[in-house]
């Protein structure tokens, strides 16, 4: 397999890929793209089991302490 190198790039520090930034040392979220800081503030039940299941789901992987700070929530 050939790959013609100026068409490519190699050996970058960061890669920006679906709203995360990826770096040697590991993955952090883009912040400037992320939806969830432009929800509007949960009105119910629903919404708020809603928002949990998303943030608790995914981003409880980049948030440190996330079980902490959701608890009053639930």
């Amino acid at each position: 397999m050939y790959a013609k190198l100026s068409k490519y790039e190699f050996w970058m520090k960061k890669v920006v890929f679906l709203e995360h930034i990826i770096f040697v040392e590991g993955i952090i979220i883009d912040l400037i793209k992320v939806l969830v800081l432009k929800w509007e503030k949960p009105t119910n039940v629903i919404e708020i089991r809603s928002f949990l299941g998303l943030a608790g789901g995914y981003y409880r992987r980049f948030i440190k302490g996330f079980s902490t700070i959701a608890t009053p929530l639930t």
